[in-house]
């Protein structure tokens, strides 16, 4: 098995990955989606000069002074029409958010004013702008609010929504069919015999599909059956744009996974300097981008995180990288490896320090640590690590 260094993997994944396609699609089903256009702002925000507080609005300097006793010349709320200009030796009464007339020269905080029989009196200077936003503060009509590959989370969703923007144009999300393949594997519903185990994989690798922002077509088990397992890849190709397969991924008898990508279609690499994890598999089939996983749970969840997740996003449009690098002080001692370790931990905040521990066992068959770990530390092969050396850790939800 000729091993590729981690870089070297990532780069051929990419290069592997097609063009997304696209769609239009309405306000309800945008949430998550990247776009796939330009969004120009078709009205200004605010959309009119307005009030932040409530409070009383002023139309000139002199006006403004503490002390000065105003008449209140009328009063505007929010969904009032624009109220005319203010006149001299008068206050108009506001609250958030009501339309403000032209010649507003400020608006004092109504804890700042004293009502009498006679009208308000400024207990404080009111200065210009204060408290008024002004129409277009934020952006003007015919600016490029959003870029293709955003991301439409709930801030970008209610900037459409300030747009009137009811439809968008996005990137189709990413349909993804999981064979989860082992003759020793039974349901989690089914008492396992002493020689069987509970398939833990599917679930797992269910949940990371749709953090990741992918669509599940198919969830399906298999035993360890070269025909068996070639037809399944045969007709998930068909219907999805990845196929993730868990188990079968190593150079065994048993390990199908590989002459069957090589039979449909062509292996783009077998083989990575990681641990755990170093039977991960690349191919396409058809159309279809095949992930051949290692079938122990700890090796198949880190995988799926530092590689299948990105490939999702690329796939989805999403032109920020979902992989979470961050500098972090590693607190364990680490002996020398030929690979890359991926190593589960725990992080945190000591002395305004990120630091990370290891949780539990390490080994490639590990569960328990998979649940304990937000963050994945890498060292690199052949690396003398010492204790609280600066390494990078990679987020994990």
């Amino acid at each position: 098995m000729n091993l590729l260094t981690y870089e070297e993997a990532c780069e051929a994944i990419v290069g592997a990955l097609p063009t997304p396609g696209t769609e239009t699609v309405a306000e309800e089903d945008l949430a998550g989606r990247a776009l796939a256009e330009s969004v120009y702002a078709i009205r200004p925000v605010p959309p009119f000069t307005n009030s932040a507080v409530d409070g009383y609005a002023v139309g000139n300097e002199e006006d403004a002074e503490p002390g000065s006793a105003l008449s209140v010349s009328g009063v505007s709320a929010a969904g009032d029409a624009p109220p005319p200009n203010i006149p001299r030796g008068a206050a108009l009464r506001v609250f958030t958010g009501s339309p403000l007339p032209e010649n507003v020269f400020g608006v004092a905080m109504q804890e700042d004013v004293a009502i009498t029989g006679g009208g308000a009196i400024l207990g404080e200077p009111v200065p210009t702008g204060h408290h008024v936003r002004r129409l277009g503060a934020d952006f003007d009509a015919g600016e490029l609010l959003l870029s293709p590959g955003v991301t439409l989370g709930p801030g970008n969703l209610a900037l459409l929504a300030s747009q009137g923007i009811v439809e968008a144009r996005v990137f189709t999300r990413v349909r993804v069919t999981i064979l989860t393949t082992g003759d020793e594997l039974v349901p989690p519903s089914v008492k396992p015999k002493p020689w069987q185990q509970h398939d833990s994989n599917t679930l797992m690798l269910e949940s990371q599909v749709r953090s990741a922002g992918a669509v599940i077509v198919s969830a399906m088990t298999e035993i360890d059956d070269r025909g068996a397992i070639l037809d399944r890849i045969r007709a998930a190709s068909e219907i999805s744009a990845i196929v993730l397969v868990s188990g079968g991924a190593s150079v065994g008898e048993h390990d199908h996974v590989a002459s069957a990508a090589a039979e449909l279609g062509q292996v783009i690499l077998h083989g990575v300097s990681v641990k755990p994890g170093k039977p991960f598999l690349a191919g396409k089939v058809g159309d279809a981008i095949l992930f051949g996983l290692p079938g122990n749970p700890a090796s198949a969840f880190v995988c799926f995180e530092i590689f299948v997740r990105e490939a999702i996003r690329r796939l989805g449009g999403h032109g920020r990288l979902a992989l979470r690098w961050v500098p972090v002080c590693y607190l364990d001692s680490h002996s020398r490896s030929d690979r890359d370790v991926f190593v589960r931990c725990q992080s945190g905040l000591e002395s305004g320090r990120l630091v990370a521990r290891s949780v539990h066992e390490q080994g490639s068959f590990s569960v328990r640590s998979l649940g304990a770990a937000d963050m994945l530390v890498r060292v690199p092969a052949n690396v003398d690590h010492a204790v609280g050396d600066t390494r990078l850790g990679l987020l994990i939800d």
